[in-house]
């Protein structure tokens, strides 16, 4: 797996969808890596799922890895044992799956594996055969087009000012390279990954990402005249924010409206920066 990971750290892999409950609380992100490329088939039992999908591939610190995919809706495979005879190819086997519908994640056992052929970075597939519950068989396969984004979940800012400017420069490369959806997926991996007792710098990366992408998804839907994704519509973000604090154990309301508070205010301000300097 050494050489598997330098390739996917700097010529890149896939994109994750594992709003995992199979990497633990105490196995935080090592690294996330969304791709370009197109899904030419997914498929559920035989049957064709809507695409356009996207892809990413995570790894984790407790050696973890998962491949997920997203359409109308998501999957996410992992493991732990994986070969790679060649560096042109790598098959991971699969034990846990991520089903994800609408808002609801659910962790399912799995078998199968996952193999990669190729330089991703260059030209490569992703192809998925897993049987998911002893029952779904996910038949998957992606083609990559160029290089990914990759966002690290190793820098640990030392005050809330470069907490909050980190996850906004993490937020711009992420919706730079694959738009709000790519957004929305990684929110959903970093609210479940951050759940250790007092990791509060961890939650506020996460509020921030999301204050970032509501604002702007409404934004955007205004000058459009169209209407604002419904996972970033702000109400259900201050709900996000709010359950994950309550999970860490900040219970009590003022506490929990002067976080968000703060998260929101410095992530709008600090996007903003970020387009202006843009428009500069």
């Amino acid at each position: 797996m050494k050489n598997f990971k330098k390739i996917t750290i700097y010529s890149v892999l896939a994109f994750l969808i594992s709003c995992t409950n199979v990497a633990t609380k105490s196995s935080n992100i090592k690294y996330m890596a969304f791709v370009k490329g197109q899904c030419t088939a997914f498929k559920i039992n035989g049957s064709q799922i809507a695409l356009p999908c996207k892809a990413i591939n995570t790894a984790y610190k407790n050696g973890r890895t998962s491949f997920g995919f997203v359409t109308s809706e998501g999957i996410s495979f992992s493991g732990i044992k994986d070969i790679q005879p060649e560096v042109e190819y790598y098959k991971l086997k699969i034990n846990r799956a991520v089903v994800t519908k609408g808002d609801k994640s659910i962790d399912k056992p799995a078998s199968g594996n996952c193999v990669v052929n190729g330089d991703i970075a260059v030209k490569a597939s992703i192809s998925c055969n897993v049987i998911v519950d002893g029952k779904d068989n996910y038949e998957v396969e992606f083609k990559s087009v160029g290089m990914a984004e990759i966002a690290s979940g190793d820098k640990k800012p030392n005050n809330l000012k470069e907490n909050i400017e980190t996850a906004i420069a993490e937020f711009d490369r992420i919706y730079q390279a694959q738009g709000i959806d790519a957004v929305e997926v990684f929110l959903e991996v970093c609210y479940s990954d951050a759940g250790m007792p007092n990791d509060l710098n961890s939650i506020i990366r996460c509020a921030a990402i999301d204050y970032a992408g509501s604002w702007l998804d409404e934004m955007v839907a205004n000058s459009r005249g169209t209407h604002q994704r419904a996972y970033f519509v702000e109400y259900r973000t201050i709900r996000r924010v709010r359950e994950a604090l309550v999970k860490i154990g900040v219970n009590k309301p003022d506490d929990i409206y002067k976080i968000s508070r703060v998260a929101k205010g410095g992530a709008i301000k600090t996007l903003r920066e970020y387009m202006s300097g843009r428009r500069s």
